[in-house]
């Protein structure tokens, strides 16, 4: 057989695997033409084998219309061969339509991998977009073709995609409805099976527990005209969310190693996976076989619902779970060398390529076989292990329970086959004790049920529970534990002979528990029946009845919702829930009550509420509650709030659900916030309680900080109640009531304090100080006594000092509880006393501390060298003083440090450091006089050696001398036997300063050789004497010989350079120069004439003949005349320099002193020449240099350069020959002098040059003005908040800008006149446009300041809606005007702005429009009320803006009514009732005025309601004085007035008709008789009434 070719087999073994229902032969592969040009034509891209019933079909394109097709493709254009297959051909399969199978591709492989984020961004989201379009098409397709089949339902999000296509694209809207409906309860389901990814195992119950509420929801949903939803569908869904479980388990367990982790791991996480499996099933149960069997709207017909899977999963955790049990309690009993020789640590290995947890038909032979392989592997385990399990049941079989509780402990090894035939005998014994316990258990209920009744709590299964449910929890506890017992039986002992015979006894007992649970229900059934049936006590709720009732007898509140229904309720569900049928009368009793019972148990809390409260509260709290108590019971008696009527109209009842449910909200809340009143007021009560204890155990002298801070706290309580709106009135009790325990307290710690006083002040701290010789404290005894009573007083004031929490209204005025703190002092003044006493003692021992430091300071009084120097003189002094001074230094030490007198400590560190510093200078002034004298000693003999070796030593060079030394000889000779005692002396002094100080005087060991040698001197010194006077005759001689040589050689060199034939008019460095020549030469001179006196003065001294003095005589008369001459020039030379060295900018203003110098030396040349009888050549020399200066100081005043630029400097500096460079701070006055010939020549010129700079300095400052005052004039800005309180900067202060740009306009103006103004044209047309431009935005900017400021507040408040925007729009670009104002306030940056002309232009216009429209609207408001005219625009715009403020109306309305003061409003403050005068009077009106936005319209009803009442009331009193039952307290002043002005008309056309004028003025006047003789005096001047009245028969009076 030949080999095939792998490119043809590929293909071949591909198409087979997914034909399996057609066949194809490889032949026909290798004959099929397009196969081959596929895999050797390298164009050809693409394979489709479509895969049908008839065949296998081979095409180059995809096939339409085939079922199934498998696709192969190139991924580059290249022939295929049999290496590059796996790299170039990829394979698909299109299984379903195109769309489908792209879908699924999208969906399953690509979008999860890509989405993993290795990917960019983009791409995600195209693939996202992809998969979610084609997810769509492909539902809608399947919805198309299917409809709502569940086929295609795979998880929860396809079901809610299903009803969405549904709602989506059906065209009736019933359809669409049922959809929405059911995706509110479908979409909460997915919710929570998504917050699965984030639970764990233990938290899950809850999750299954919503989502069975939401299953109970989705089931119970019924549509309008709509088909519920389908029990199939509703199985499919079950099983789905079934699925999505086990998906769960299986994630949150595939982190565990069921078969290596620690068996409580395992063990744990196993049960808790087990629980969520139970917990599904069950709650599967409970729907499909009792919440859904029972709902009759749409009852669950089939079968309940098992969810496979979730069976089998479940069935599989807990195979694994009870293989884990059965290795660990092997483990358990087999011994460590046991387990060793079993190999029970490979026990798993069968499972070790079984994944456990993946249940399903395919891997359940797997698992089956592993298992299989671990039983084989565990019998002979089970051998060893039967034998100990034998034994230890053994040893217990005599304790049934325990027995019962081992074999339940080991029934997974207990139920092995191998085990359990070892145990029979162990096992018959259980069963026989467990018959015995089934018998016991069958009596107890016998006993216990044998003429049971109802009502006595020997069965008692629960607190709170009705009688009947805890029968039947009994009874179904014992049934449960019967049912538990045969369980367990049944598998550990289900093969014995015995066990159908307890199986019986079990079933018997639970046959008559069952019957008895019955009996006992239908009797509940029968008793309810007839308590419904009852008509004078109706069970069920009367739904016309009323909710509650107050009782008038006794107080309380009763609800008609009897606790007998309550029961019922519980009985019912409970009942219901056990599985028991109830009557529909009894069911539909149960649901109305059901319905009501949260407002029944709401109401009976009320009820309760209200007839406890008053126990609740605090007495001295009732009074801050009062108003929400009030308002509470105001709730109850009327429940219907704003109804008016009486009796059973004002009463809510059961059978309006939305009052009652609003009453119920009103009641709560008055409840509530009653509650909260009352729990927030006791916690404060309690609060404060705590401080105030807390108060009675802190010092009220020591710790007054924690009292203020304990006060402080209780106060803020109190006051933050006042601010949440308690009445300050209202808490006055409760203020009092802690006034009271503060009272308490603060006595308490006053008498503590009182007892303790002096000990306990504050501590005041003293020094013992040393001070001027006097021992003293620190501070000042009077000053510690008047702290000590300062303090002792500001204690014993603080009762009349310490404020209460119950303050008084006024300073002025105390309330009467604060003098009860006051009251302290009074009633333990007799304390007093004993304190003052103690405190005149405790001062008596501070003085005497004193006394103890006296002896101590009293060195401190002498001058202690002094002392010593005339005390101490011997060794022996200074030794014995060394030792008394160390002693009294111990001594000292020992002093206390501080010294306690009760609550003054005395400090004495101070007074140590004194003495210390005593005895320490003592000590040092002994050191030093022992030094001292020590060396006053050395210091003498020192003296004395150094003295006569000095002496000695020196060689005498004169015959003075040789006398002196010769003197000196003998005065030494005499004074040697007085020195040397000393030596001896100072040798002890040395020795004891060495032993204390530890230091001498070191000089002392070498005196005695210098003593030695002073010794030798004297010997030898009258042979120094003779030798040394022949050597003195001898250099006399030379000495006489040196001076004539160098007298000679100094008269030829003053002969050859003395000054002569010097030009004296121009070489003046040369005149300079034989100044300091004959300087030199005088030197010289002085040293030879110095000689020349000291050899006369030897020659004199040894009898020698002295050189000639002609020479000496004739050179000092020469170089006098020199000296005298060059000597006045230099002089000269000296001033003028000194005045030239002057830098000319501070020389110019002085010129007046040259020219003071030049006459002065011009004087004195002049008297020179006089003196001398002729002119020389130096004084000529100077006079010409005098007048050479003198002649150019009038010139220099034009080039003083006061007003010169350096334009002009730089001119000056051209016409004088300076250079251009030259700095004028830099320039001297030499500079000017050496020019001065120009100077003179260009005199003209520099004048000229001088009036040009003065101009332009002129223009040049006002121009630099102008800058500085653009550099600094900022606006003045104020802060100006709006209508909505945003701050914004205003300018003030426009007089002072407007002046300052007027002013500098004007000087711009004055300057164009000037001359010289060409020059700076440019720079002023520019200041001139900035100051025109800067005027405009000024005057603009001011008037629109002014309009705006008018308008905002108007347009703030929502006037002229119209023009609302308009000045919007202006209102905005100003703020931005202005806040660029703020941040630039300079003027001159409005001349930056762009446009800011035009800008300011508009916005004036705009606000002027504004103005426009707001006078118009005034003027129409006046119109239409003309009252209006009698007030300004501000006040009518506050009206319009604020006309239902009750406040706005009263401020204003006097000014439009003259007689009207001020009125009254309702409670709600929306209508006005009454007007008032401004004496008091009070008019209430016919009909209430109604406040509303339309000001004019309820102004004008007021005046015309106003007419109309007074018009009413003028004819009320004039029929009431007709009648005689006129009173001025009825009426205002006014209407009394008109009606007495009526009746007087009236009576006096009666009187002329009658003729009975006198009688009528009789009666006028014993009227006006009764008016003045009516006494009224005003109690205080708060008796309005009186004063009324008073002002009423003034005026009646006046009238008559």
């Amino acid at each position: 057989m030949s080999q095939r070719d792998p490119r043809y087999e590929f293909i071949f073994e591909t198409v087979t695997k997914y034909s399996t229902s057609s066949s194809v032969q490889f032949e026909e592969v290798l004959s099929n033409n397009n196969v081959t040009k596929f895999l050797d034509d390298p164009t050809t891209m693409l394979l489709a084998c479509g895969i049908n019933p008839k065949g296998v079909s081979m095409n180059l394109n995809v096939a339409p219309d085939a079922d199934k097709q498998i696709v192969f493709y190139k991924n580059r254009a290249i022939h295929v061969d049999d290496e590059n297959i796996p790299s170039v051909i990829s394979v698909t399969s299109i299984l379903d339509t195109p769309t489908q199978a792209l879908y699924n591709v999208i969906n399953k492989v690509y979008s999860p991998m890509i989405s993993s984020g290795q990917y960019d961004p983009k791409v995600q989201k195209l693939i996202s977009q992809l998969e979610s379009n084609l997810g769509s098409i492909v539902r809608k397709q399947s919805h198309q073709k299917f409809g709502e089949k569940v086929d295609d339902v795979q998880s929860i999000t396809d079901e809610i995609e299903c009803w969405q296509l549904t709602g989506s694209s059906s065209h009736k809207l019933r359809d669409r409805e049922r959809a929405q409906a059911f995706l509110e309860f479908l979409v909460p389901i997915k919710d929570e099976i998504n917050s699965l990814d984030s639970t764990r195992l233990d938290q899950s119950i809850e999750i299954m527990e919503r989502i069975q509420d939401h299953l109970d929801d989705l089931w119970k949903q019924v549509v309008d005209s709509g088909k519920p939803y389908g029990e199939s569908r509703m199985a499919h869904l079950l099983d789905v969310i079934g699925m999505h479980w086990i998906r769960y388990i299986q994630r949150e367990l595939s982190t565990l190693e069921v078969w290596s982790e620690s068996y409580h791991v395992v063990r744990d996480t196993l049960t808790a996976a087990l629980g969520v499996c139970d917990k599904y099933t069950s709650s599967v149960d409970m729907l499909t076989q009792q919440f859904w069997k029972r709902y009759t709207i749409q009852p669950w017909i089939g079968e309940k619902f098992v969810c496979s899977s979730m069976t089998m999963f479940s069935k599989r955790l807990d195979e694994i779970l009870n293989i884990r049990v059965v290795h660990e309690q092997l483990i358990r009993l087999l011994s460590s060398q046991e387990q060793q020789q079993l190999h029970t640590d490979d026990a798993f290995k069968p499972f070790a390529n079984v994944n456990a947890l993946y249940c399903n038909p395919y891997t359940q032979p797997v698992w089956i076989t592993a298992v299989a392989q671990y039983e084989k592997g565990l019998m002979p385990a089970e051998k060893k292990i039967s034998g100990k399990l034998k034994k230890h049941f053994h040893d217990i079989e005599a304790q049934p329970h325990q027995l019962l509780r081992e074999f339940q402990r080991y029934k997974e090894l207990v139920v092995r086959p191998s085990v359990r035939t070892e145990l029979i005998a162990e096992r018959e014994t259980l069963l026989a004790q467990l018959l015995t316990y089934m018998k016991s258990l069958k009596d107890e209920f016998t006993k216990r049920t044998s003429g049971y009744n109802r009502g006595k709590e020997q069965n008692q299964a629960g607190k709170n529970l009705p009688d009947l449910i805890n029968i039947v929890v009994w009874a179904r506890q014992l049934i449960a534990r019967v049912t538990d017992t045969m369980a367990t039986a049944t598998n550990l002992l289900g093969d014995l002979q015995g066990y159908h015979d307890f199986k019986n006894e079990c079933s018997q007992v639970n046959l008559e528990m069952s019957n008895f649970m019955k009996e006992q229900v239908s009797m509940w059934i029968s008793e309810v029946e007839d308590l419904l049936s009852d008509q004078n006590n109706p069970l069920a709720l009367q739904m016309g009845g009323k909710l509650m009732d107050l009782s008038h007898s006794d107080g309380t509140l009763k609800v008609f919702y009897s606790e007998r229904l309550v029961s019922l309720l519980r009985e019912v569900r409970q009942l219901t829930a056990f599985g028991f049928v109830i009557p529909q009368k009894i069911q539909k009793v149960a649901n109305t009550a059901q319905k009501f019972y949260r407002h029944g148990v709401v109401l009976k809390q009320v009820a309760n509420f209200y007839n406890s409260i008053d126990e609740q509260m605090l007495e001295c709290q009732k009074l801050m509650m009062l108003d929400s108590a009030v308002a509470f019971e105001e709730t109850i008696k009327n429940p219907k709030q704003g109804v008016a009527g009486k009796g059973d109209t004002m009463q809510i009842t059961w059978d309006n659900p939305a009052e009652l449910e609003s009453y119920i909200s009103r009641l709560q809340s008055a409840a509530d916030r009653l509650t909260i009143e009352n729990r927030k007021l006791r916690k404060c009560h309690f609060d404060i309680a705590d401080k105030v204890v807390g108060l009675m155990g802190v010092d009220l002298l020591r710790q007054q900080s924690r009292w203020k801070e304990s006060l402080n706290d209780v106060r803020g309580i109190m006051t933050t109640l006042q601010q949440q709106g308690f009445s300050s009135e209202n808490m006055k009790p409760w203020r009092l009531h802690w006034d009271r325990q503060l009272y308490k307290a603060l006595e308490h710690q006053y008498q503590m304090g009182l007892e303790n006083l002096n000990n306990n002040l504050n501590e005041i701290k003293v020094e013992i100080v040393y001070r001027q010789g006097q021992l003293g404290f620190r501070p000042p005894l009077e000053e510690i006594k008047s702290k000590y009573y300062r303090e002792m007083k500001k204690f014993l004031c603080i009762p009349m000092n310490f404020k209460g929490l119950d303050a008084p209204l006024s300073k002025s005025k105390e309330s009467k509880e604060q003098l009860i703190f006051s009251s302290i002092i009074d009633l333990n003044a007799s304390s007093f006393y004993n304190v003052y006493t103690r405190s005149e003692a405790q001062f008596q021992k501070l003085v005497e501390v004193l006394d103890d430091f006296k002896d101590w300071v009293v060195l401190g009084n002498v001058d202690l060298e002094q002392l010593i120097g005339e005390v101490l003189d011997d060794v022996q002094d200074w030794e014995l003083n060394f030792k008394a001074l160390k002693q009294r230094g111990r001594d000292a030490e020992r002093l206390p440090n501080d010294i306690k007198i009760d609550c003054i400590t005395v400090s004495t560190t101070s007074i140590k450091a004194t003495i210390d510093d005593h005895i320490q200078r003592l000590m040092d002034a002994l050191l030093v006089t022992l030094r001292k004298s020590a060396i006053a000693d050395v210091g003498i003999i020192d003296k004395f050696i150094g003295k006569g070796m000095d002496m000695l030593s020196a060689r005498p060079q004169t015959v003075e001398e040789v006398g002196a030394a010769k003197k000196q000889h003998s005065q030494l000779i005499a004074e040697k036997p007085a020195i040397q005692p000393l030596f001896k002396r100072a040798d002890n002094k040395n020795r004891l300063l060495r032993s204390v100080a530890g230091g001498g005087v070191d000089q002392l060991n070498q005196l005695q050789a210098r003593w030695d040698k002073l010794e030798l001197l004297l010997e030898s010194h009258e042979l120094m004497i003779t030798e040394q006077i022949q050597v003195m005759k001898n250099n006399t001689k030379a000495h006489i010989e040196a001076f004539l040589s160098k007298l000679n050689k100094f008269a030829a060199r003053w002969e050859q350079l003395k000054p002569k034939n010097i030009d004296m008019d121009g070489d003046k460095h040369a005149c300079e120069k034989a100044v300091a020549s004959v300087k030199e030469r005088r030197l010289e001179f002085n040293e030879v004439l110095d000689e020349y006196k000291r050899v006369v003065s030897e020659c004199e001294h040894f009898d020698m003949p002295a050189p000639p003095s002609t020479d000496i005589e004739s050179l000092e008369a020469d170089i006098a005349n020199q000296e005298k001459m060059w000597g006045l020039f230099e002089e000269f030379q000296n001033d003028v320099n000194n005045m030239a060295k002057e830098d000319w900018v501070s020389f110019r203003g002085n010129l007046h002193s040259l020219e003071d110098l030049m006459m002065s030396w011009s004087e004195r040349a002049r008297n020179e020449i006089k003196s001398y009888g002729e002119p020389t050549a130096i004084l000529v020399r100077i006079q010409k240099e005098v007048e050479k200066v003198a002649n150019v100081v009038p010139y220099l005043k034009y080039v003083r350069g006061d007003s010169l630029s350096q334009n002009h400097w730089v001119e000056l500096y051209r016409l004088i020959g300076l250079p251009r460079t030259t700095d004028i701070a830099k320039l001297k006055v030499a500079d000017l002098l050496a020019v001065s010939d120009a100077i003179k020549d260009n005199v003209d010129a520099l004048k000229e040059l001088n009036s040009r700079a003065q101009g332009e300095v002129s223009i040049r400052e006002a121009l630099t003005e102008l800058e500085v005052w653009g550099a600094g004039a900022v606006f003045t800005l104020t802060s100006y908040e709006d209508n909505s309180n945003v701050e914004l900067k205003l300018i003030k202060d426009w007089k002072d800008v407007l002046t300052q740009v007027g002013d500098n306009q004007s000087l711009l103006q004055s300057l164009k006149d000037s001359p010289y103004f060409k020059g700076f044209a440019d720079k002023a047309a520019l200041w001139e446009t900035r100051l025109a431009n800067l005027d405009d935005y000024l005057h603009n900017l001011n008037q629109i300041q002014r309009k705006w400021v008018f308008l905002e507040p108007i347009f703030g408040r929502g006037a002229l809606p119209k023009e609302q925007a308009r000045f919007q729009r202006v209102d905005a670009e100003y703020r931005k005007i202005m806040e660029g104002v703020a941040k630039d306030p300079r003027l001159l940056s409005l001349c930056n702005l762009t446009s800011l002309s035009e800008k300011l232009s508009n916005i004036l216009d705009q606000l002027q429009r504004c103005q426009k429209s707001l006078n118009e609207f005034l003027e129409e408001k006046r119109s239409a009320f003309p009252r209006f005219y009698f007030i300004g625009d501000d006040d009518l715009l506050e009206i319009l803006g604020q006309s239902t403020n009750p406040y706005v109306i009263q401020s204003h309305l006097k000014k439009l009514f003259a007689g009207i003061y001020s009125v009254s409003f309702s409670k709600d403050s929306e209508n006005i009732i009454s007007m008032q005068s401004v004496d008091g009077e009070n008019v209430t009106l016919l009909t209430p005025v109604k406040i509303h936005e339309q000001v004019e319209v309820w102004l004008s009803s007021l005046t015309e309601q106003m007419k109309m009442t007074l018009q009413d009331m003028i004819v009320s009193c004039v029929g009431d004085h007709r009648s005689g039952s006129a009173s001025p307290d009825k009426y205002p002043s006014q209407v009394l007035g008109v009606a007495e002005q009526i009746l007087f008309t009236e009576r006096c056309e009666e009187a002329l008709k009658g003729g009975d004028i006198k009688g009528y003025v009789k009666e006028l006047e014993s009227q006006l008789d009764a008016y003045t003789s009516t006494e009224i005096t005003p109690t205080n001047t708060n008796d309005r009434d009186a004063v009324v009245l008073q002002i009423k028969l003034r005026a009646l009076i006046l009238d008559k």
